[in-house]
Order: structure tokens, then sequence, then C-alpha cells
């Protein structure tokens, strides 16, 4: 496979954004910089240079809106499938870690729950998706998006292999909403639903996602 400048410049920004929860955790570090602002609040602001990045680069949106019966349906069913998606996280964490590890309700997180929501989604289904899909070969293409979906769930092992498994149903559920039709919007939907019900109902181990 042969990248050329364009695909390469793409290539950088597709392994910042694939790298941003790593980002944002390394900064936490820096004494300088890691009191400044929390853990989610670093977090949201890599995603959102990634995504500024991208449309800098692009010159419009990278993010084409699309409506047709299939799409409406499937942004329709998109909240009910990340409700279901936050039911199975659960599941699993309290299978897998114990009740005793769980902790309560944030409702006063919910603002920048919505916006790391919305900044994952615009990354991972939007611009990681996208850059998939503009490999050359159905081989490349395929191996792309399977390694992108396995990757959102592989990098919340920064809280424990845990959330690794716990976070694949999430994963899983926005590549299939994206891919169904409903393109990010239907992943932001999704994962908007998950966080809120994180917020609302409470969390295990309270990882980022």
């Amino acid at each position: 496979m042969t990248l050329d400048g364009t695909l390469l410049d793409d290539t950088i920004l597709a392994l910042w954004g694939a790298g941003s929860l790593l980002i944002a955790m390394h900064i936490m570090r820096i004494p300088v910089l890691g009191g400044l602002l929390s853990e989610r609040a670093w977090y949201a602001l890599v995603l959102a240079v990634v995504v500024v990045a991208a449309i800098a680069g692009a010159g419009v949106s990278p993010w084409p809106v699309r409506l047709d019966w299939m799409s409406i349906g499937v942004l329709a069913a998109a909240p009910a499938a990340g409700f279901v998606a936050y039911r199975i996280d659960q599941r699993i964490v309290r299978r897998l870690s114990g009740p005793a590890r769980m902790i309560g309700r944030e409702p006063s997180a919910l603002p920048l729950l919505m916006a790391i929501a919305v900044l994952e989604e615009l990354v991972y289904r939007g611009l990681l998706l996208d850059f998939c899909f503009r490999l050359p070969g159905f081989g490349w293409q395929v191996t792309g998006v399977a390694g992108m979906t396995i990757w959102f769930a592989l990098v919340h092992v920064w809280y424990g292999w845990v959330h690794v498994a716990a976070k694949a149903p999430l994963s899983i559920v926005a590549t299939a909403l994206a891919l169904l039709g409903g393109g990010p919007a239907a992943a932001v939907l999704a994962h908007v639903m998950f966080n809120y019900q994180i917020c609302r109902r409470g969390s295990s181990l309270g990882a980022v996602s």
C-alpha cells in the first residue's frame, strides 16, 4: 500500500485522533499542566483540537449529513441502542469487578460527558471511519474499520482491562449505527444516551467514555 501526500496527512491526523485519550492522560502527568483542568476536560480539549484540525484540513465539514428513510430509521433507533450498550457495559463491569467498586451518580459531570460523547464520535465514527473507507482496497478498509472499533475499547485499558471489555459493546453499536446509514450523527445520539445514563443512574469505576 502506497500513501500519497494527502493520505499521509490524513494518517497523521487519524493517529492523533486515535491517541487522544492517551495524550490527555499524559498531559495530566505534567505538573505544570495536570492541575489546570480535570482529566475529562483535558480529554475533551484534545478531541476538540482534532475536530477543528479535521475541519480546517478538509476546508468543509468531513461529516456530511445523510437524510433518507434508512438513515432516519437508524437515527430514531440510536438512543435505544445507546441505552442497551449502557446496560451491557454496567453488567460486564459488575460481573468482572463486583459491586464494591461501583460509584454514584455524577449529575455535575453531565455537560462535560455530553461534550465528550459528541467529540469522540466525530473523531471515531466520523474522522477515523471516513479515513478507513479511503484506504486503498476493500481488505484494508475492513481491517481499518475493525481496528478502529477495537481500538476505541482498547484505549480504556488506562482504567483497567475490565473497561476494555465493557466499552466494546458501545464501540460495536456506534460503528454499526454509522455503517447502517446513520453516520456519525447516529453514533453521537447513542453515545449521548450512554453517557447520560452514567450521570443519571451511576457508573462503574467512573471511566471516561
